[in-house]
C-alpha cells in the first residue's frame, strides 16, 4: 500500500507549512498531562523545516492507517506539497509474512485437499490469502481517501491551484 500525491498551491511555502501545522498536532507522550481543552486537529505527527510525517487521529484501532510523509517546496507561483502515503513498516512486514505463509500453505495443501475431495478445506486454503488482502484494503484505502480529502480541503480553503 503506497501512493504518491502532489498538491500545488498559490500559498508560499511558509504559508503552506502553516496550513499543515493547523492540521497536525504534535506527538503526545504518555507522561505528559492532558491539555485543558481537547485538540481537534485531525492528524498527529511532526512538521519540521518543510518536511512532515503524520497520520490521522482516530478513535478505536486500525493498524492499517496510512503514514503520510513528504515535503513542502517552492513551486511556480507558490508552493508544492509532495508526499506519499504508506503502511507502517511493522504492519507491512507482518502482512508480507502472513501472505507468504498463507500462500505457501495454499500451494502445499490445496492439491491434497482437492485429491481427498475435501472441498471446504480446499476453499479455506484457497481463500485465506485473499482474506489478508481484503483486510489490508478495508483498513487502508478508506483511511487514505479520508486523509487525502482532509489535506485537499485545507488547501482548497486556502486557494489551491491544482
Amino acid at each position: 500500500m503506497y501512493s504518491r500525491f502532489t498538491i500545488q498551491t498559490r500559498l508560499s511555502p511558509v504559508e503552506a507549512e502553516r496550513v499543515l501545522e493547523g492540521l497536525v498536532r504534535p506527538n503526545v507522550f504518555l507522561l505528559e498531562p492532558d491539555p485543558p481543552t481537547p485538540d481537534l486537529r485531525p492528524f498527529v505527527g511532526r512538521i519540521d523545516g518543510g518536511s512532515f510525517k503524520f497520520h490521522r487521529v482516530i478513535t478505536g484501532r486500525n493498524s492499517f492507517l496510512p503514514i503520510i510523509i513528504g515535503r513542502v517546496t517552492p513551486g511556480e507561483g507558490g508552493a508544492v506539497i509532495r508526499g506519499h502515503m504508506r503502511l507502517a513498516v511493522a504492519v507491512a512486514v507482518a502482512m508480507t509474512a502472513f501472505t507468504g505463509a498463507t500462500l505457501t500453505a495454499a500451494f502445499n495443501e490445496l492439491p491434497r485437499q482437492l485429491a481427498a475431495l475435501n472441498i471446504w478445506a480446499a476453499c479455506g486454503f484457497a481463500l485465506f490469502p485473499l482474506f489478508g488482502a481484503i483486510l489490508i484494503a478495508v483498513g487502508y484505502y478508506p483511511e487514505q481517501h479520508k486523509a487525502m480529502g482532509l489535506l485537499l480541503d485545507a488547501f482548497e480553503r486556502n486557494r489551491v491551484v491544482g
